[in-house]
């Protein structure tokens, strides 16, 4: 008791300083008052900053505004200037245009008048010579010399002149000065060369390397005609092949000096795919211009620049990113237009599908736009996308109600809903409440009660409008009549004569022969219920109500005639009588050995309270056989923190022995020693629940009427104990 003690104040005192912070009431009211003030003069401060910077803002924004306006001003009229320079640009172009037209259709005429036969055109007169006439005469010779080159240059003119000679690009036709070879140039004016194996012209081997004086010792080599050999070398040929200018590629001759034609090229050339993951070594002999770039069959499938679309190409040149990254860039530019949805939500994006954000709508309106009502305006010109402006003066459509307008100009298609409250009768006309304005088929929420078509029920729906038939759903657990059952009932003649039988669909609900409830659908055609069996659930119960069995009533009717049925109990199947009793006309079950037992439990009990009424025992029902298990996180508080358990228990203990006690509260605690109070009063037999927020929360235990409040015979001190032992 000592230790509980001592354990109490302590959690106590612990309680009252992490509340309270080691302060006084007074002293905590000084500190708090002294924050707040601080705390609004800072307000203070910030807010006049506020209002200085937004002055200084608006300051801005109004300087702004002047120079956009100024400079809209300058950009009109730098507009205007422009316009009509462009006007009297048009103008000066079509003057121009048709000067010059004028002028081709006087030179075509004059053509024509010097190639008519027998029509000659006389000079300019001597009067009008450069000497006489000054400045006009050196303006008409310069126009009739301008006519005369317009004459030679113009492709229609019928003249021809006989001196001019053009290259037709086909091979010359004629044979050389030595009548042996063929002229090797091109269809050309004048003579054609000389021979290029003349004995005069020859004075090296074919190869150019040696002189035919170092190899004959005589200059021409004992040749008299263009057809004689011509001598050759033992070097190397060393001419360059024609595959050098076919193909970009130097690769000379290695054949020992001849004459004519080189043999074939047999070099090997290493080629490389554009996308560089192929290669291979062929013969340059066999390339032709054609087939000179090798290209593979890998697709790229590498992402454009636009990160979307991916590159088809076969064999892309781009794969190689790492030496040519230029040329990468270029070949995967995504080629495709945008197309997507721009801000405005009007237009398209018209650039090459690139990544990010697309740049703003570049359109323009020149049209005013204003708010629904049209007083509030905004003036051209306004970017693509632009909202009407927001309107503050009170919207002017038409409304339901009378009331007073109280929202703005908007351009939303419906109005707000009107405010302003009313008093109105709810749909059933049960009640009548103040509610806003706009409100419509207003449920109060009672049950509707208003008659149905049957004539024997009422609307069991909460208050509603519209008919009461729509309301409500059909009871699914209603009996659907039959033939055979109607059959029995009275008032019906006809079974079709229930074509036209005004049901509401609920239970009939009218009282049958057993005390129960009819369950068959309504049937107001009908003056009495179907005689169909009651299905209602009863409960069977022994003399001592130790045996219940639930049963349907027409079973427990048909059983009251001695008959046997089936009784389950703890597993076992048991053949339990039914009896007949005087005191009620449902049958009861007949007694077995368990109901014996139960029977002298009770009587030790009532024993047991006289016993303890006679020796003034507060409370016989506590058992030191109550042997509770403790859970892990009970034994580790009971280690860690052993006062406030042994706290803990001991008002719990005083609690358990005052039967009079309703309720105890504890103290605020932390989350984990609530924890610690809500399971011992669960071993304690009691109920716990926290209340407050934090960091005031607490924890209150109280009893119950379905549980017994009892003490354990091992205390969680006592255990913990043990354990640390």
């Amino acid at each position: 008791a000592a230790a509980a003690a001592s354990g109490a104040a302590a959690f106590a005192g612990s309680s009252v300083r992490r509340s309270g912070g080691g302060y006084s009431s007074a002293a905590l009211s000084s500190k708090r008052s002294r924050r707040m003030a601080d705390d609004t003069n800072r307000n203070a401060v910030m807010a006049r900053l506020n209002r200085e910077k937004k002055k200084m803002y608006v300051q801005s924004l109004e300087g702004d505004i002047a120079r956009l306006k100024h400079d809209l001003q300058c950009a009109a009229a730098d507009r205007a200037r422009v316009q009509a320079q462009l006007q009297a640009a048009r103008t000066e172009i079509y003057t121009l245009r048709t000067a010059l037209q004028n002028h081709a259709a006087l030179g075509k005429f004059f053509q024509c008048l010097a190639s008519t036969p027998g029509l000659e055109l006389l000079p300019p007169a001597s009067g009008k010579s450069k000497r006489e006439g000054g400045e006009e005469g050196e303006q008409e010779q310069e126009q009739e010399d301008d006519e005369e080159k317009s004459t030679e240059a113009d492709s229609a003119c019928p003249i021809v002149r006989q001196d001019f000679i053009f290259s037709c690009g086909e091979p010359c036709p004629s044979r050389l000065a030595c009548g042996a070879h063929p002229c090797p140039l091109p269809c050309h004016a004048g003579p054609c060369p000389p021979c290029a194996r003349d004995p005069t012209q020859v004075r090296k081997c074919p190869c150019g390397a040696v002189s035919l004086v170092d190899l004959t010792g005589d200059a021409a080599a004992g040749r008299t005609r263009c057809t004689d050999p011509i001598p050759v070398c033992k070097n190397k040929c060393g001419r360059l092949l024609p595959c050098s200018e076919r193909l970009d590629v130097l690769h000379w001759c290695q054949a020992t000096c001849h004459e004519g034609a080189c043999p074939p090229c047999t070099a090997s050339v290493h080629q490389e795919c554009r996308c560089g993951t192929e290669s291979r070594d062929v013969l340059c002999r066999t390339l032709t211009p054609a087939t000179r770039e090798f290209t593979c069959q890998r697709v790229c499938n590498r992402r454009k620049s636009c990160g979307r679309h991916r590159c088809t190409q076969v064999c892309c040149a781009a794969r190689r990113a790492a030496e040519q990254s230029a040329l990468a860039q270029n070949e995967h530019t995504c080629t495709l237009i945008c197309n997507k949805l721009l801000r405005c939500g009007k237009h398209q994006c018209d650039l090459l599908c690139h990544t990010g954000h697309c740049a703003p709508c570049l359109n323009a309106s020149f049209d005013e736009l204003s708010c629904h009502c049209g007083r509030t305006v905004l003036q051209p010109p306004l970017p693509c996308g632009t909202q009407p402006p927001a309107c503050l003066l009170p919207c002017t459509r038409e409304h339901a109600c009378d009331h007073e307008v109280k929202h703005h100009c908007h351009m939303d298609e419906a109005c707000p809903p009107c405010p302003v409250l009313v008093e109105k009768p709810c749909a059933g006309g049960h009640t009548v409440r103040t509610v806003p304005c706009h409100l419509r088929d207003i449920s109060c929420g009672r049950v509707c009660g208003q008659p149905l078509p049957c004539g024997q029920h009422t609307c069991p729906a909460k208050c509603h409008a519209g008919p009461c038939a729509d309301a409500f759903a059909r009871d699914s657990t209603a009996v659907t009549l039959e033939k055979a059952d109607v059959a029995a009932g009275e008032g019906l003649e006809d079974w079709e004569d229930l074509a036209d039988d005004p049901s509401c669909g609920l239970r009939c609900g009218k009282p049958l022969s057993c005390g129960h409830p009819c369950a068959v659908v309504c049937h107001p055609l009908l003056a009495t219920c179907p005689r169909i069996p009651c299905r209602f659930p009863t409960t069977v119960t022994c003399e001592c109500g130790n045996l219940t069995q639930t049963m349907e009533c027409h079973k427990v009717r048909s059983a009251e005639g001695g008959n046997k049925f089936v009784h389950m109990r703890q597993g076992q199947m048991t053949s339990a009588s039914v009896v007949r009793t005087d005191s009620s006309d449902i049958p009861r079950l007949a007694c077995n050995s368990s109901c014996d037992a139960v029977r002298q439990k009770k009587e030790q009990e009532e024993r047991n309270r006289r016993l303890a009424a006679a020796l003034e025992i507060d409370n016989p029902d506590i058992s030191a056989t109550v042997s509770p298990k403790y859970s892990d996180f009970l034994l580790q508080m009971a280690k860690t923190n052993g006062k406030l358990v042994l706290f803990v228990e001991k008002q719990l203990d005083d609690f358990v022995q005052k039967p009079g006690s309703k309720r105890y509260a504890f103290p605020s605690m932390k989350r984990d020693d609530r924890r610690v109070v809500h399971e011992l009063a669960e071993v304690y037999g009691l109920h716990s629940q926290s209340f407050d927020p934090e960091p005031n929360r607490n924890v209150e235990v109280y009893r119950s009427d379905a549980r017994v409040a009892l003490v354990p015979k091992q205390l969680l001190s006592h255990v913990a104990k043990i354990s640390r032992e």
